[in-house]
């Protein structure tokens, strides 16, 4: 009788545990998406408030022909697309040549 006892001790332990990490990792869900609510909220808020336009700026990726530039939070990367393009062509004709 005392096996069985500690048995069922050990398996409600473990299923309170699961029902634990269950519950940490919806409320941890739920913060990363009110966070993330949150600052898309301010950002268009902000952005109609100093521009006029309710747009999302925070990411902003724009396509300048053979450049790619990408602003995130006023800092701007820019990539020059150039070369992945001449990479791209060399692989569909490798692809072509493999098939043919």
């Amino acid at each position: 009788m005392d096996a069985e006892n500690s048995a069922m001790k050990r398996l409600e332990f473990y299923r309170q545990k699961r029902m634990r990490r269950k519950r940490i990792l919806m409320a941890l869900a739920l913060l990363t998406f009110l966070m993330i609510a949150g600052t898309v909220i301010v950002d268009r808020s902000v952005n109609g408030l100093v521009s006029g336009e309710q747009v999302f700026s925070l990411v902003d990726v724009k396509n300048h022909g053979t450049s790619l530039e990408i602003t995130f939070m006023n800092n701007k990367i820019a990539i020059d697309t150039s070369y992945l393009e001449h990479e791209l062509e060399r692989l569909k004709n490798l692809c072509r040549s493999l098939l043919k």
